[in-house]
């Protein structure tokens, strides 16, 4: 008994303390079990280990003692505590927001080589976010971080040397870094170099190579990528064309995002009967949603179906609405399409001048129908003053895009010396360029031209075979003149 309580009086200071921690972690309402009372054990004597493991534990139901943890570890040193104590501080988890504060840590765990908090300061120093902006800082960490293969740092460092805003041009780094982006698994970066090679701008254009980053950027999820691999499928660039695959991959796009430009590809196959079979109402359902969420596309597809009553009651007042909101956000096809409505009275009261407008706005951002109907618009005085020259101007514009029309009217306007010097070689050059497409009138007047050596040498053989090409579309003048040279003609094609 004697022993006893001389043994007692050693041991039980020493319980006291390890009861009261035992206490103080059995009363913690989130842990439980031998493992979790080892794991706060070894955290409160100062293992970092435990400290982070608890943070993580605690992080998504108790930001409090998640932050707690973090700066225990993050005091005793350890780099990515320091990282974590700094988002902590930077976003409010857990404790006050306090940038300055967020900062300093992102400081001192960049110093120890902490990637993702050297990228961090990178974009915060190029953005200006709890820093005063420098840009030449916030690269130089980008490319710190890029150097330690920090995935994010790769991207954005390939899109700032690929744009140029920061830092020169580089198109060869630009296409290095996002490789390595793509390599780590970068969603973006995969449909970026995709969307490079095929658009083929600042490499040479390749539609395999486009297909591989897009396959890759379309099963991780980019719903970008999903539409562009579609697309490829629906042209075959880079790929056998595959109707049904180009549909698939539009669907999954919807499925993915329901994004404006995934709805109107999505759209458009059930306009077009791409890989489904048409299905107007279908089209028209797609294009609402897009168009309701402000893709110009879309509206203005929509307000073609209200004209034509495609999977809808015709309704001009729908359509004018729908041709008004895209034209407004500048979309060519629908500052046309509204510029015809004021012209013929469609949904709205019949107005030259706007029409002129609005045509005029379409034709300036290079639309070559529009410019075409601008040419139109000066040649015959609708809403402005006749002006022949300005109309060869706009003729010229739309036939340079490779607008038939317009180059069956310059070959007219060389011909007659309407807005430009008379010119019989131009106009054997546009007229023969229109014919060769298919247009009747064209291959009509390279007729004349053969026959009378207008522009180029006589060939009667020559001109009966255009007079054939434009009798054979029902022409009348060239049916009229082969009956004159007494050419036997088949009939015309309906």
């Amino acid at each position: 008994m004697v022993v006893l309580k001389k043994y007692s009086r050693q041991i039980i200071p020493g319980i006291i303390p390890l009861f009261l921690l035992l206490l103080a972690t059995a009363c913690d309402n989130n842990l439980s079990g031998t493992k979790d009372i080892k794991l706060q054990l070894k955290a409160r004597s100062g293992d970092v280990k435990a400290q982070m493991q608890l943070a993580e534990k605690y992080r998504r139901k108790y930001p409090e003692k998640s932050f707690y943890w973090f700066e225990r570890a993050a005091k005793q040193g350890d780099a990515e505590a320091m990282e974590e104590l700094a988002g902590c501080y930077c976003f409010g988890f857990g404790t006050s927001k306090n940038l300055k504060l967020g900062i300093k840590w992102y400081m001192e765990s960049a110093k120890k080589g902490n990637a993702e908090s050297i990228f961090v300061l990178g974009w915060r120093y190029i953005a200006g976010e709890g820093v005063k902006r420098d840009i030449n800082a916030g690269v130089k960490y980008l490319k710190e971080a890029a150097n330690k293969n920090h995935p994010e740092a790769e991207y954005y460092l390939g899109i700032i040397v690929l744009d140029g805003d920061f830092v020169p041009k580089n198109n060869k780094m630009a296409i290095y870094w996002l490789n390595k982006a793509a390599y780590h698994d970068v969603c973006r970066a995969k449909f970026r170099l995709g969307e490079i090679y095929y658009e083929g701008k600042i490499v040479e254009k390749d539609y395999k190579a486009a297909v591989k980053y897009l396959r890759e950027a379309a099963h991780s999820g980019s719903t970008s990528g999903q539409v562009l691999l579609g697309l490829c499928h629906e042209k075959g660039q880079g790929v056998k064309r595959n109707f049904s695959e180009a549909h698939f991959w539009y669907k999954t796009a919807v499925k993915s995002s329901n994004e404006p430009l995934a709805l109107f590809y999505l759209a458009n196959t059930y306009m077009k009967g791409i890989g489904v079979k048409k299905d107007f109402k279908k089209a028209v359902s797609l294009l609402t949603q897009a168009a309701e969420k402000g893709h110009p596309a879309s509206q203005c597809n929509l307000g073609y179906c209200y004209i034509k009553g495609d999977g809808v009651e015709k309704n001009p007042d729908e359509a004018f609405k729908w041709f008004k909101k895209a034209a407004k956000q500048n979309d060519a096809c629908a500052q046309k399409n509204l510029a015809m409505c004021y012209e013929r009275g469609t949904g709205v009261a019949k107005d030259d001048k706007k029409a002129f407008l609005w045509t005029e706005k379409a034709a300036k951002n290079g639309y070559a129908s529009a410019q075409d109907m601008l040419g139109i618009c000066y040649e015959e005085g609708k809403g402005v003053e006749k002006n022949q020259n300005e109309a060869f101007i706009w003729y010229e514009k739309a036939a340079l895009q490779g607008y038939v029309p317009s180059q069956e009217y310059l070959a007219w306007c060389y011909y007659e010396g309407r807005g430009i010097k008379k010119d019989f070689k131009k106009a054997f050059h546009y007229g023969k360029i229109s014919a060769e497409k298919g247009n009747a009138v064209s291959q009509r007047f390279l007729g004349i031209f053969y026959e009378e050596g207008i522009g180029t040498e006589k060939n009667l053989k020559k001109a009966v075979e255009w007079y054939k090409k434009a009798a054979k579309q029902g022409n009348k003048e060239a049916i009229k003149r082969l009956k004159e040279l007494k050419i036997t003609i088949s009939a015309p094609e309906k």
